[in-house]
């Protein structure tokens, strides 16, 4: 009996070490990945503040969808500007609003909010709840561009489809379309051509089901082209 006992108490033991050795792995892991992240954050900052934004200027501001797009390659315009930082959720792009505005850009192209989607459901925060603050968000950054640079035009891209969070994505599409047509905002339905199934069409998957390829990007420039040239 007391060997059985010894037996349950060691496995137990080992069972416990490997639980904790995993709890101090895991927070360190994300402890390093969130410096990762402000790191880049940060040094994307500096470098934007490096080329200012003017009357010129026509803007694409986001997320990493956004920085990853080789705009420079696709439209050989050099008034175009990439202002996409991996990881962005709509908070941040509002505490950067001034960097692009501050110039009154000719135009700018917005596509933000699956990060803010994704992190709400890592918290278990509730869906209507993450909805209502992405969009509030939104909401406010079309107000303070509008407010800040009368003169840009604004073009309001709806959320790429992510199957983790699609139930999200699509309510909270249907909410900034209907604000877009109310504000006369142009607004531009990425969602419907990416999306099969609930799924980002595998044609334009990198591998995540979530970031574009190469014909991705491709068939996004198609979308948008007429209005990055008018």
């Amino acid at each position: 009996m007391k060997n059985k006992l010894f037996i349950f108490l060691a496995i137990l033991s080992v069972l416990g070490n490997i639980i904790l050795g995993y709890v101090i792995v895991r927070k360190k892991s994300m402890s390093n990945s969130l410096k990762t992240e402000l790191s880049h954050r940060y040094n994307r900052h500096k470098i934007y503040d490096l080329f200012p934004t003017d009357s010129n200027s026509i803007v694409f501001l986001g997320d990493s969808q956004t920085e990853f797009f080789d705009l420079s390659e696709f439209f050989k315009n050099e008034h175009i500007i990439n202002r996409g930082i991996a990881s962005d959720r709509t908070d941040q792009i509002l505490n950067r609003i001034n960097q692009i505005t501050d110039g009154s850009p000719r135009k700018i192209f917005i596509q933000i909010g699956v990060n803010d989607l994704c992190i709400s459901r890592e918290k278990n925060i509730n869906s209507e709840t993450s909805i209502e603050n992405c969009f509030d968000n939104i909401k406010l950054i079309l107000q303070q561009i509008h407010k800040k640079s009368p003169s840009t035009e604004l073009y309001f891209q709806n959320t790429f489809p992510y199957k983790y969070v699609i139930d999200e994505i699509k309510k909270l599409n249907q909410l900034t379309a209907f604000y877009c047509k109310e504000k006369n905002i142009i607004y531009i339905d990425l969602f419907s051509s990416f999306c099969s199934n609930d799924w980002l069409k595998p044609e334009y998957d990198c591998g995540d089901g979530l970031h574009l390829n190469g014909k991705g990007y491709l068939q996004w420039k198609k979308m948008i082209e007429k209005y990055v040239n008018e």
